[in-house]
């Protein structure tokens, strides 16, 4: 169950008006509207979910869990690509199925969506979001490494709106990143030039481990191969392709894109610091074979000559070798 900073069990107050209610392991983060959409005492602020894989199914119970302790939300609306699993959150919540995310974000009833599709399709499925006047909470990351012109075309028509948007970067929520980069400003230790975080892994279920419902699944009817595709590169189908997506480049950037924002957007707001003017990133496949990203990785980021910050991170943190070898990662933490 989602609490407050205070620890306090959350209200249909502190939901209305603070933001990141639907994060997994989140906390309400404080003094954000969650909807611009007026509400008053007795009004309920209808959410619909866009994407109800694993993410978008979490999203969906934690709502659920604060509708029941009363607050004043209702889950009514859902969209998947792949209807079987549309078909069954939507009959689990009693929510109504929308085959295509456009035609769930014409509907008046619907005040706010939670954003959990393949990496590659979030920001232009938030930028609909916002122009059709609904409120976004979106999935990191927000957008395919390659859609670096389309991150800024769409974080730039999504300030100009009067919609809230919420990042999942939800770990920001927690208040003890606020009173160190407090401590920190007021200068605790003194000038930092240099800050190391990572991230490391015992496994890639992150990636491999994703659920395949249907090993003979195809295109079709109750799956919209198009949709999945988006904006990048026309293939064949594939069911691994599909519903394994995590592992291509195609679709995602491996842990850097995946896991590394938990640890480095904590860094980068304790420091506050912003875009580096320099980066340097080395790494590959050393672990997990048959998969496209790497899953050992390193950056070094350079701000202005001034602070550097270094990113570690692996997913074969146990890994001793086909043949029995000393770890090649002695020291890390498996989150």
């Amino acid at each position: 169950m989602n609490h407050d900073s205070n620890g306090a069990k959350p209200t249909r107050r502190t939901f209305i008006y603070t933001a990141g209610a639907v994060a997994a392991g989140t906390v309400l983060s404080q003094g954000k509207a969650f909807a611009k959409t007026p509400v008053g005492a007795n009004d309920r602020i209808n959410i619909g979910i866009i994407g109800c894989g694993g993410r978008g199914s979490y999203h969906a119970k934690e709502l659920a869990a604060l509708r029941d302790q009363g607050e004043a939300i209702e889950l009514i609306a859902a969209c998947d690509a792949y209807r079987p699993r549309m078909d069954a959150l939507a009959k689990q919540y009693k929510m109504k199925q929308f085959w295509d995310h456009r035609e769930l974000l014409a509907n008046k009833h619907v005040d706010v969506v939670c954003i959990a599709t393949p990496d590659h399709i979030h920001a232009p499925q938030a930028v609909d979001a916002v122009r059709a006047g609904k409120d976004v909470y979106c999935e990191k990351p927000f957008t395919h490494w390659r859609q670096i012109d389309l991150t800024k075309a769409a974080s730039d028509e999504i300030g100009k709106s009067d919609r809230v948007f919420q990042l999942g970067t939800q770990g920001l929520s927690d208040p003890a990143w606020h009173q160190m980069a407090k401590l920190v400003k007021e200068g605790l230790i003194g000038q930092p030039i240099h800050a190391e975080c990572g991230y490391f892994r015992v496994g890639d279920w992150g990636e491999r481990g994703m659920k395949i419902d249907d090993p003979n699944a195809k295109p079709g009817k109750d799956l919209n191969w198009e949709a999945f595709l988006g904006d990048a590169p026309k293939r064949d189908f594939d069911v691994s392709r599909y519903f394994r997506w995590r592992m291509y480049e195609d679709y995602s950037g491996g842990p850097v894109t995946d896991l590394f924002p938990h640890s480095l957007t904590p860094a980068v707001f304790m420091l506050g610091v912003g875009v580096p003017s320099q980066a340097v990133g080395i790494g590959g496949i050393y672990r997990y074979p048959d998969r496209e990203v790497p899953d050992t990785f390193n950056m070094m980021l350079d701000y202005d000559g001034k602070l550097m910050l270094s990113v570690l991170g692996t997913q074969g943190n146990n890994y001793a070798g086909p043949a029995g070898d000393a770890p090649r990662c002695a020291v890390g933490t498996a989150r």
